[in-house]
């Protein structure tokens, strides 16, 4: 779809419509679909393409907020009509969000091609920024322990895709779940982390400090031949943990000792290296 009729598109809201320009007929069209089917209870393969359509919006909307916001800092342009069209594309990425939750409040019941569309439904949230962030802390809240208490695959996809947001505010939650009970979701979480290189420089030390410090517990845990379930989750944990750690710092150590070292000798106190940029 190309770039400039996206951004010419005023989204019609499942909550409330507003008003259609001609240009609106399509993703009109495509919305009316989506709804339609969700409606109904088969064709979950045409709602997952009209979900990647609606992603396809919002990531064209998120273009042009960021030439918006250049278009101001170097004033230029009309900076009335500037801040208007902002606030009307904040106002659109919320309800393209609102769309794609609609998977999740149409279907109830736990089938494959529902599982099909709730993870292109997951997915297409960690492309949603902040506006996807905020669903995914609901599912988190609200259908963790319900609907999706046994389903640990789908609680981890979650917080792996809540890191894709590059929401920095939700660092702190995803550190937290460097603590979780279920070794698969431990190790998504320092997967979400690795989208944090360009965080701010206190949520990347956070964070840094937490995985060092449970690669470490982790580590010393599974010295215990006989602690089997302490073994499985090191070997599951180290290689996400790793990475992560590579990510937010820029250094390389394969030792859970050396990392604790580097910390606590240089990282803990480089200035320069939790600069924001």
């Amino acid at each position: 779809m190309i770039l400039n009729t996206i951004l010419s598109f005023a989204l019609a809201s499942p909550l409330a419509a507003l008003p259609a320009a001609p240009q609106d007929d399509t993703l009109a069209e495509q919305i009316d679909q989506y709804k339609e089917i969700l409606d109904g209870r088969e064709q979950e393969s045409e709602a997952i393409a009209l979900i990647d359509a609606f992603v396809q919006v919002y990531l064209g909307n998120r273009e042009r907020l960021v030439e918006i916001k250049d278009m101001l800092e170097i004033e230029e342009g009309d900076p009335g009509a500037l801040k208007k069209e902002r606030k009307e594309i904040d106002k659109r990425q919320e309800e393209l969000a609102d769309l794609v939750w609609l998977a999740f409040k149409e279907r109830k019941r736990e089938t494959e091609a529902h599982r099909q569309l709730w993870h292109a439904a997951v997915y297409a949230f960690g492309q949603m920024g902040p506006e996807g962030a905020a669903y995914l802390r609901e599912l988190w809240k609200k259908e963790r322990k319900k609907r999706f208490k046994d389903s640990v695959d789908f609680q981890a996809l979650w917080v792996q895709q809540l890191g894709a947001t590059r929401d920095w505010s939700q660092g702190e939650f995803l550190v937290d779940q460097l603590d979780y009970h279920e070794d698969l979701v431990i190790a998504k979480a320092a997967e979400a982390l690795t989208f944090y290189r360009e965080a701010p420089g206190e949520v990347r030390k956070l964070a840094t400090e937490k995985l060092v410090g449970f690669l470490n517990s982790y580590y010393n845990a599974q010295t215990n031949p006989e602690d089997t379930t302490s073994r499985r989750r090191y070997r599951q944990v180290r290689g996400p943990m790793l990475k992560a750690l590579e990510e937010l710092t820029g250094q390389a150590f394969r030792d859970p000792l050396d990392w604790r070292k580097w910390y606590n000798n240089t990282g803990k106190k480089d200035r320069e290296l939790w600069k924001d940029d």
